[in-house]
């Protein structure tokens, strides 16, 4: 019988300090692409770690041939500055925006809320309660109010990092918090159409647009970008049927994030994970992409994408690389480093290995 074809792609960043594995992983015969999330260069850790266009050439040679995509953030919300306020937490963020207040806003991926109470000159943020942790800046902050509206797509330094990453032959890209034809349009007269282009959905008025406006002939494909999704919907079990429509409206579209992410932590994956995975299979996913903190860990990394490839080899699927160049012209490294018997186990992913060698 015919396997079926799976694409898996990851999210990586040619940096030695956060991702010393970029590299490996992103020469790995059974990844599809890699994915490139700017958001990083705002971080005020990361920043200036190296020259963007140095960044964006080392991501291309070091992938050996695998796909690079940029990700525009768009109107995704981000934080560019923090004051040094003692008595209240005050921001400015990327994108000027209006919104009923007080209201509520969520940091580090929907685990740390505040209370939002003040905006000043619209991008200007005081909030009067939480949240509990540091915000630093580059992070993201999600507003779920039905009022909120962000001013602008694409700012003007996102336009020059589309114009480096071009210069730097990275054709493919992906556009956070789409939600109208209108978004694409716009990304689409700095990157080109030469490339993949793919709108990530992530927002209430994201889904409104896959499921009354989004044509599949429209030249792009979708993401069901679950991270902030989740976040954003009105509720929370309504994932599922969000997850369901995107792929209806588009066959290729690539389900991404909170995908196997027990190995993070654990060294087994969860039964509620194999579950997820297999929802998304019979959903119609062909396409998977695993997040930034999961890719950022390569013991976790290594287990996750040999328990795709053994669960969907199982399931009739087959890891594929559809758009790279001949494999003679790659040079390929992709076998995971296994842990030997005899050296004492230092990472949480050593039983997972037991289970799960390539």
């Amino acid at each position: 019988m015919k396997m079926k074809e799976l694409e898996l792609f990851v999210t990586l960043w040619p940096s030695d300090k956060i991702f010393p594995h970029y590299e490996k992983f992103a020469s790995d015969e059974r990844i599809a692409g890699v994915r490139l999330n700017t958001a990083l260069l705002y971080n005020e850790e990361r920043r200036n770690e190296k020259p963007i266009e140095e960044l964006f050439d080392e991501a291309v040679k070091k992938a050996h041939g695998t796909r690079v995509y940029c990700d525009i953030k768009g109107r995704q919300l981000r934080v560019c500055e923090v004051s040094d306020r003692k008595d209240k937490l005050e921001l400015t963020v990327n994108h000027d925006i209006n919104v009923n207040l007080p209201t509520v806003a969520i940091f580090k991926g929907g685990n740390d809320p505040a209370r939002l109470a003040e905006i000043k000159d619209k991008r200007t943020l005081v909030f009067d309660a939480g949240p509990k942790w540091k915000v630093k800046t580059g992070e993201s902050v999600s507003i779920r109010d039905p009022s909120l509206k962000v001013q602008g797509t694409i700012p003007e330094y996102e336009k020059e990092v589309i114009k480096k990453a071009r210069n730097a032959v990275i054709k493919d890209f992906m556009l956070s918090f789409v939600e109208n034809e209108e978004d694409m349009t716009e990304l689409r007269k700095y990157t080109g159409s030469d490339g993949e282009l793919v709108a990530k959905i992530e927002s209430k008025d994201g889904l409104d647009f896959v499921r009354y406006e989004y044509n599949k002939d429209s030249g792009y494909n979708l993401m069901t970008a679950r991270g902030d999704l989740f976040v954003t919907i009105k509720k929370p079990h309504q994932i599922v049927k969000a997850t369901e429509d995107i792929v209806k409206a588009c066959p290729n579209a690539i389900a991404a994030s909170r995908i196997l992410l027990s190995v993070t932590n654990e060294p087994v994956p969860s039964c509620s994970d194999f579950s997820d995975l297999e929802f998304l299979l019979k959903a119609g996913y062909t396409r998977l992409m695993l997040c930034d903190g999961l890719c950022m860990k390569p013991d976790s990394l290594d287990i996750a994408i040999n328990i795709i490839e053994a669960y969907a080899k199982d399931r009739g699927y087959k890891l594929v690389k559809k758009f790279s160049p001949p494999k003679e012209e790659t040079t390929l490294n992709s076998k995971p480093v296994e842990t030997p018997v005899s050296k004492p186990i230092e990472t949480p992913g050593w039983l997972g290995k037991i289970f799960y060698k390539k």
